[in-house]
């Protein structure tokens, strides 16, 4: 074995899943060095995980891949439930499309192995970079150097079996490496949970309803069962209704159990009409697993100032609702840009900045892991009263109390739909929000989805851009009936339309109007050819590296005082912060109704982070409380 110069980067990447390929694709956006490893051959040919959830298809947008994603995918129509064969409540997704809440009011059936395939291809495309495969990460340890780098000692098996030791000097490890996390062992740290009693089987195969009657209306249902014999979820795979293709999860009947054999597709598919009571027949195994499922998470996220947790290696639980993989995925997006704006000296701390990972990620994994414990468990508890309860009460419950409650009531349709999909988890307790208003929109919310103008989830298509604006923080300015000279300079100055060379010497004026030598080509709008614009762009301005300010105006605002907080930002923070600008008029008022801004009132001010999530909202234009939170983080443009 040979050793190698150590090569130094910024973060090193263990484990290339879906969050550790997450993890990657979101640093190249931000031209952060890292490098990325796994031990495995290639990407997972297995389905494995396959629920992509809202909040992640937004992810997926912002990155210009949810199209490709939805296509590769089969979008999930309804959920019925059948309690004893007994079909006893049926919801439909349609119901959700209605309430506007996203650009993605559904789950995504996408297989683990193309959702990886995506983001290889993703990070290949962007940042010319491939994952180093057949690299196992061997040990680390701290240099205790000048700039308190981690060595990281990886055996590389690509040229050879018995493979040659490399060394990695870096300045932060993230541990994406999964439930047997060598990262999370290595730093001691607990693991705390339980597993749970039932063993489950997880089963790709093709499937057959021999029951005509309800073959059309099951087509593209999931399908939730449960029996005497235990519980079974059935997923539709994508192209199902020509091949016939599932994804079958179900608890190991136990009498199959205490066999000393390995359990084969062969001991699942005879039985399995009987057990689920339904006409059913399972035949072309693709894959088949066995496994026991826990509920677990690690004591802490982030640890010693340079070390991170993310996905399986920080939290597993039991699979109810399918938010495993979503977590990881959103654990990467939040933590990325923090990582970057550290490592490129943008931060006034970095360990304050970093912290907040630990925060704000900690906490929606207890939250997720206590919540489909509790659900888990009342469903597969062997005890009496429980299997009385979910057999016999459960399903009145469902059919008479809990789905008219659904089908009718909105604000309930969209509280159950916003904790599945994930779009209403929030940061609003974490130190990085900052919130002086009591409107329904706060800091720490997900940027709130406006039908009318999806352009305000800030996506780019783009991924070339050298200044790519998915790095910045966005300022979003709203303007209602403010005074019209205040509002047109206000504009100008954002727009930099406003921009003259009226004292140029290479400009001569002979007249006292307006329009004067030096100024910008005015605009007409009934010829905008004037402009001399080309269709031919192809540079957009990506949104992904910025935070966003969004900035209400109304009649009742102060309008000097809204100039000059906006001039602040322009002056001090354009290095952080992009402006966006909107004006009240019957084409915009659904984005002051989304974002609870009355018309009347003194406006407000919108911050966003760029993993999407709003960091400071204000109903005032005050720039030494907003100054007092920014800095508190991020430097100043002269600093």
């Amino acid at each position: 074995m040979s050793l190698q110069e150590p090569e130094l980067v910024d973060v090193v990447i263990v484990g290339s899943g879906p969050t550790g390929l997450m993890l990657a694709c979101q640093l190249s956006l931000h031209g952060v060095k890292f490098r990325i490893f796994d031990k495995c051959i290639n990407h997972t040919t297995q389905s494995r995980a396959l629920g992509v959830h809202a909040r992640s298809m937004e992810i997926f947008q912002q990155m210009g891949i949810a199209d490709e994603a939805i296509n590769h995918g089969e979008v999930v129509q309804g959920f019925g439930s059948y309690f004893n064969g007994v079909k006893r409540m049926r919801m439909d997704m349609n119901l959700i499309k209605t309430q506007n809440l996203t650009h993605f009011p559904f789950i995504l059936i996408l297989e683990q192995s193309k959702t990886e395939a995506l983001l290889e291809e993703f990070l290949l495309k962007n940042a010319r970079m491939e994952v180093d495969r057949q690299c196992e990460l061997i040990s680390f340890i701290e240099l205790n150097d000048k700039d308190n780098l981690i060595e990281c000692v990886i055996k590389d098996y690509r040229s050879n079996t018995e493979g040659k030791l490399i060394k990695i000097h870096t300045k932060f490890l993230c541990g994406c490496d999964g439930a047997h996390s060598k990262v999370r062992q290595n730093l001691q740290l607990s693991f705390s949970g339980n597993t749970y009693e039932e063993t489950l089987y997880v089963l790709d195969c093709h499937l057959k309803f021999m029951d005509t009657t309800e073959t059309e209306s099951l087509l593209d249902d999931a399908q939730f069962n449960l029996t005497k014999s235990g519980l079974c979820l059935l997923f539709p795979l994508k192209g199902h209704n020509m091949d016939n293709r599932w994804r079958v999860i179900g608890t190991v009947p136990h009498e199959l159990l205490n066999s000393s054999k390995q359990l084969q597709f062969e001991d699942i598919a005879p039985d399995f009409s009987r057990r689920i009571q339904r006409n059913i027949e399972l035949y072309d195994p693709l894959w088949l697993s066995i496994y026991r499922t826990h509920h677990r998470y690690a004591d802490r996220f982030y640890i010693e100032k340079k070390y991170f947790l993310l996905g399986d290696a920080a939290h597993i639980h039991s699979p109810v609702g399918g938010q495993g993989m979503n977590t990881g995925l959103q654990d990467a997006f939040n933590l990325a840009w923090k990582l970057a704006y550290t490592i490129q000296g943008k931060t006034v701390d970095k360990d304050k900045l970093l912290q907040t990972y630990n925060d704000e990620r900690i906490e929606v994994a207890k939250n997720l892991v206590q919540s489909t414990d509790r659900v888990f468990s009342l469903m597969t508890s062997r005890h009496w009263f429980f299997s009385f309860f979910r057999l016999k009460i459960l399903p009145y419950i469902l059919q008479y109390i809990v789905f008219p409650i659904i089908s009718c009531i909105s604000s309930v349709r969209e509280a159950v739909f916003k904790r599945i999909s994930m779009i209403g988890i929030h940061y609003r307790q974490s130190q990085l929000s900052m919130n002086s208003n009591k409107n329904n929109v706060q800091a720490g919310d997900r940027l709130p989805y406006v039908y009318t103008h999806p352009e305000i989830l800030l996506s780019s298509t783009d991924n070339n851009v050298e200044d790519d604006s998915r790095r910045y923080f966005h300022l979003l300015v709203l303007l209602t009936s403010c005074i019209s000279p205040v509002r047109e300079a206000v504009f100008k100055r954002i727009s930099m339309i406003g921009i003259h060379y009226r004292q140029s010497q290479l400009s001569m004026n002979s007249n006292k109007n307006n329009v004067q030598a030096g100024d910008r080509l005015p605009y007409v709008y009934t010829h905008p050819e004037i402009l001399l614009s080309s269709t031919d762009n192809n540079v957009e301005d990506d949104s992904r590296r910025y935070f966003h300010l969004l900035v209400l105006l109304t009649s009742k605002s102060n309008s000097k005082k809204s100039f000059h907080f906006v001039k602040f930002i322009e002056e001090n923070y354009s290095h952080l912060i992009k402006l966006h600008e909107f004006e009240y008029s019957e084409a915009t008022k659904e984005i002051f109704r989304v974002y609870d801004v009355n018309r009347n009132s003194n406006g407000g001010v919108f911050l966003v982070r760029p993993d999407l999530h709003i960091a400071y909202c204000s109903t005032t234009f005050d720039i030494q409380h907003f100054n007092t939170y920014f800095s508190a983080y991020f430097l100043h443009k002269s600093d």
